[in-house]
C-alpha cells in the first residue's frame, strides 16, 4: 500500500515512527553484543506493536506479550504469531517467563 494511501492514525504512525524504526534496526545491525541487541530490542518492539495495533488486524492471530522482569524489572513487551511464551530478553535462561496482555484483533 503506498504511504499516501494510509489514513488516520496508520498514517501518523507510519510519518512520525519509521525514521526511529530504520535507526533502531541500523544500530542493531552493527552491534554484536546480545545483551546491547536486548536493550535495542524493547524501544524497537514498541514501535513494531504501535504499527500492528495500526495495521491489524491480521489473517492470524498476533499477540502482544510482556515480561515483568526485562529491562531490569521495569518490564517490556514483544510481538508473537504464538501464545506461548517464547521471551526474547532473557532467551533460555527465562524462555517461558511472561504473559500474554491482548490479542490483536479489531
Amino acid at each position: 500500500m503506498p504511504l499516501e494511501d494510509l489514513k488516520g492514525d496508520a498514517s501518523a504512525i507510519v510519518r512520525n515512527q519509521i525514521g526511529a524504526m530504520k535507526q533502531t534496526l541500523k544500530q542493531m545491525q552493527q552491534n554484536d553484543q546480545l545483551e546491547a541487541l536486548r536493550a535495542q530490542f524493547k524501544p524497537l518492539s514498541k514501535l513494531m506493536i504501535d504499527f500492528a495495533t495500526a495495521f491489524g488486524p491480521f489473517e492470524q492471530p498476533v499477540f502482544v506479550q510482556h515480561c515483568p522482569m526485562a529491562d531490569q524489572n521495569k518490564g517490556a513487551d514483544w510481538l508473537s504469531v504464538q501464545k506461548n511464551i517464547r521471551n526474547p530478553y532473557f532467551g533460555d535462561a527465562m524462555l517461558t517467563c511472561g504473559s500474554t496482555i491482548r490479542e490483536i484483533n479489531d
